[in-house]
């Protein structure tokens, strides 16, 4: 059986699904339980890809019907495990997961919003070394939520005022 259809990595790509079919059950009762699995499979470098698909997925799937709040808690640790994976190089090329990891990124974007944004300001400059061929539509797609973000904030900064 091919590496990429192992039970565990079969398992980690269900959870997005379970998120997906019953998403306010599944943020009261698993989200926890999924979320801190998942950063324990970000460890490991040969599912990161599969957990940040899995991260991403869910944190979507949450959002459409408005359950993303739980994302909060891991925010920082999952941005941890996002710039660890952008950083990574070998002999001057990204790392492995830089493609997922950019998806995640640019979903988390989209799905968590204003919540999202401090940590993505912060990953900005690793997304911006892996090149622009590594940054694609995920990268331009986040950087793009992000000009969003700011823009709103920065009009809700001058109402306030």
């Amino acid at each position: 059986m091919p590496a990429a259809y192992t039970p565990y990595r079969a398992v980690i790509r269900l959870l997005p699904h379970l998120a997906a079919f019953a998403p306010e059950r599944f943020a009261q009762d698993y989200l926890h339980k999924c979320i801190a699995h998942l950063l324990a499979v970000l460890k490991h470098t040969g599912e990161r890809g599969t957990a940040f698909a899995a991260l991403a997925d869910m944190a979507g799937s949450l959002a459409a019907v408005g359950c993303q709040e739980g994302f909060e808690p891991y925010l920082p640790a999952i941005a941890a495990q996002l710039r660890e994976s952008l950083a990574v190089r070998t002999k001057g090329k990204p790392g492995s997961n830089v493609t997922e990891a950019l998806q995640c990124v640019g979903v988390l974007a989209s799905a968590l919003h204003v919540s999202w944004q401090p940590f993505a300001q912060q990953l900005l400059d690793c997304m911006m070394h892996t090149g622009p061929s590594q940054v694609g539509h995920w990268g331009i797609q986040s950087l793009h939520i992000r000009v969003e973000i700011f823009s709103s904030y920065q009009k809700v900064v001058k109402a306030v005022r």
